[in-house]
């Protein structure tokens, strides 16, 4: 695994399971997962903690997470 990533700039929208697999195995895999976005700092933080360089950031903070190249949404859509 190389650092500074060489792979895409990623966001994670939700902490839930799928981001506790997805960022890290995105981050090995060599892109830079650098925010994961969260309802709470709480929930954020514990992922971001799993991530190597990820910042946790509560939904309120949106403008900070720029320029980025992709945004994964990891959170259950209500049907």
């Amino acid at each position: 695994m190389s650092y500074p990533p060489t792979g895409q700039r990623i966001l994670l929208l939700g902490a839930g399971r799928v981001a506790q697999h997805l960022g890290p195995a995105l981050r090995r895999a060599g892109h830079a997962v650098t925010h994961v976005w969260s309802r709470t700092l709480t929930s954020a933080q514990q992922v971001a903690d799993q991530i190597p360089g990820a910042l946790p950031s509560p939904a309120s903070t949106c403008r900070r997470c720029r320029p980025l190249s992709c945004i994964f949404c990891a959170f259950p859509m209500e049907p």
